[in-house]
């Protein structure tokens, strides 16, 4: 299932939730043991052999659904996936984007959402605000040049997010279905 939350932001519903609860305490573990490790970035890498099982699992729902949703390039690398892990005390609220890279399609997986706060804020190429609050078994994806920053929330949780980043030579074309047609929104 597609929702559009904005013209650049879209959601995709996949039952991720028991996945996801597999292996929700080896991220926790793996997210702290490399937590005194972090200089200027906030999370840590998934790609390698230890989340190879789980990386592969998401990159089988991943793709065929950027393959279906997008007029892409096959990705230049595999599929990049990052771990953040935030609580009510340790957050790291830093508006960023990924310009830098060709990590033109984003995207973001949440696993142990909070009740209250925990929203993500984007920001279009009007600089205008965009909140987004997490859904358990969605997918969000977006353009790389969107700025976007985690809130914090209340909840005594940890609130786990799986970034993704899709890499390929070409920018993306989202197909967007209106009645039967393809309309393409460049990102």
């Amino acid at each position: 299932m597609f929702h559009r939350v904005d013209k650049h932001i879209h959601q995709y519903f996949h039952p991720l939730e028991d996945l996801l609860f597999l292996w929700r305490e080896k991220l926790l573990e793996h997210f702290y043991e490399c937590l005194p490790k972090l200089e200027k970035s906030f999370n840590v890498s998934l790609n390698g052999e230890k989340f190879s099982a789980l990386t592969f699992e998401l990159t089988n729902i991943i793709y065929p659904l950027i393959k279906k949703y997008y007029i892409i390039d096959d990705p230049v690398q595999p599929i990049q996936y990052r771990l953040y892990v935030q609580n009510n005390e340790r957050f790291a609220r830093v508006w960023h984007n990924h310009t830098e890279q060709n990590q033109y399609i984003l995207g973001t997986i949440y696993d142990n959402i909070p009740t209250k706060g925990g929203e993500v804020g984007f920001k279009n190429k009007f600089l205008e605000d965009i909140i987004v609050k997490p859904r358990s078994n969605t997918i969000t994806l977006f353009p790389y040049w969107m700025y976007h920053s985690p809130f914090p929330h209340e909840d005594n949780i940890e609130r786990i997010c799986i970034n993704l980043a899709y890499c390929s030579m070409k920018k993306p074309i989202h197909k967007l279905i209106i009645g039967g047609f393809a309309i393409g929104i460049m990102l």
